[in-house]
């Protein structure tokens, strides 16, 4: 869950460069640890966007990530799930949007 995205800002960060090749295959088997809507999925995608976010944008892109997340996806995703009578995934998505709030984004260790 924004694993990808990391480790690609990772190698361009390292000044390696990140290729496209349009013809290649991958096979790949999405949500089989955490099941397609489940809670734990909305989670993980909800707090490590905002964490990816914050740890690689700069300052005043971080806090326009998160404006946006608290004006708009906040109140939209929770009242959609909410009138599918999801609450469970409403709740999960706060959840991961709460441990932004109240966690410090951790710099990163220089592996080189």
């Amino acid at each position: 869950y924004y694993e990808e995205y990391d480790w690609c800002e990772r190698i361009k960060q390292a000044g390696y460069e990140i290729w496209y090749y349009g013809a290649s295959t991958v096979y790949h088997k999405e949500s089989v640890s955490t099941g397609q809507d489940s809670p734990l999925k909305i989670y993980y995608l909800t707090r490590n966007r905002l964490l990816f976010a914050r740890r690689n944008y700069p300052a005043w892109r971080s806090a326009l990530a998160f404006l946006y997340f608290g004006l708009v996806a906040v109140p939209k995703n929770t009242l959609q799930w909410f009138l599918k009578g999801r609450k469970d995934l409403a709740m999960a998505f706060l959840k991961g949007f709460w441990w932004n709030l109240t966690h410090k984004a951790k710099p990163r260790e220089n592996r080189n």
